[in-house]
């Protein structure tokens, strides 16, 4: 009799060693999915099985789902079935008790570990991820066509002003059709742009260029040149936006030292994006947009330089 019983303790130990090992694999896998799929919203669930018999004629039963808390576990009974079923529940309201994985029994986690219950969940996650990546593409596929839309205004807006100056349009049309192909030079040649801007309405109102030629000191000796005296009512305001200019130019300048090609590079650099290049190019175009349009806003009212057109 002593060993039957030391049969059973044997057995039950086993058992116990199994489920535990089953719960810890389960645990993993639940951990390994959501670290995969962090700051992803997904909603997935296996196949339903019987859970466990309650009573005689009477089961619980459910599905493995994953949802951004994890793993868990849903399930209902063959009671909950009838209840509904007596007072007209559709099957789409059924309704299912839910709980962590981490909080259900030890046996009903045995049930799930099956293979073929955890690949149904697997491919039904993979097959959401699919679904939710066309969404996100056909997204970023509308957000291209806007920001192309826009950059092909500032592309028109920047060849308008410029249509009487045939080296600064030169300039701007190799900075904007690099960018694509080329990103790092595309940067460097925004960046330069912008300088021959300011240095040609520095220069072409009759000042000396600033000793010290870099981007923000020239984009500084350019505002000096502008006649601003009819922002008086909003000075303040200018002022504030005018230091918003020289932050964009000071960024570009930065940005051409840093990943541009003016100062070479090594083989292990990191590449700017083109969306970098992109950005870089329209604040490039936003600035000398004001810049020239101002200054040849002052040369059509100016009385004091009548040879300027």
């Amino acid at each position: 009799m002593i060993n039957r019983f030391e049969n059973i303790k044997s057995l039950a130990s086993q058992i116990n060693d199994k489920q535990s090992h089953v719960s810890k694999k389960l645990e993993e896998l639940d951990l390994e999915l959501k670290k995969d799929l962090d700051g992803i919203t997904i909603y997935a669930c296996g196949d339903s099985i019987q859970i466990e018999m309650i009573a005689e004629d009477e089961w619980r039963y459910g599905y493995l789902f994953f949802d951004d808390d994890g793993l868990k576990i849903a399930s209902r009974t063959t009671f909950d079935d009838f209840d509904d079923s007596m007072n007209g529940v559709p099957d789409e309201y059924k309704t299912y008790q839910k709980i962590k994985l981490a909080g259900a029994k030890a046996s009903w986690k045995l049930r799930f570990s099956d293979e073929k219950i955890i690949n149904s969940l697997l491919n039904n996650i993979e097959r959401n991820l699919k679904i939710a990546l066309s969404e996100v593409e056909l997204s970023s596929t509308a957000i291209e066509q806007v920001l192309l839309s826009e950059a092909h205004a500032i592309d028109q807006s920047v060849e308008e002003i410029l249509v009487d100056n045939k080296p600064l349009l030169r300039d701007w049309v190799k900075a904007r059709a690099s960018i694509s192909s080329d990103p790092s030079d595309s940067i460097t040649r925004s960046s330069s742009y912008l300088e021959s801007v300011c240095r040609y309405i520095i220069e072409d109102s009759g000042n000396s260029l600033p000793d010290k030629k870099v981007i923000t000191n020239l984009v500084g000796a350019a505002i000096d040149c502008l006649n601003l005296d009819d922002y008086k009512e909003s000075k303040a305001d200018i002022n504030q936006l005018l230091g918003g200019i020289k932050s964009i130019c000071s960024g570009a300048g930065a940005t051409r030292t840093h990943v541009g090609t003016a100062h070479g590079g090594s083989p292990g650099d990191s590449k700017p994006s083109i969306e970098l290049a992109l950005l870089i190019n329209n604040c490039a175009a936003t600035a000398s947009s004001f810049l020239l349009r101002k200054y040849k806003a002052n040369l059509r009212v100016s009385t004091s330089n009548p040879n300027k057109v």
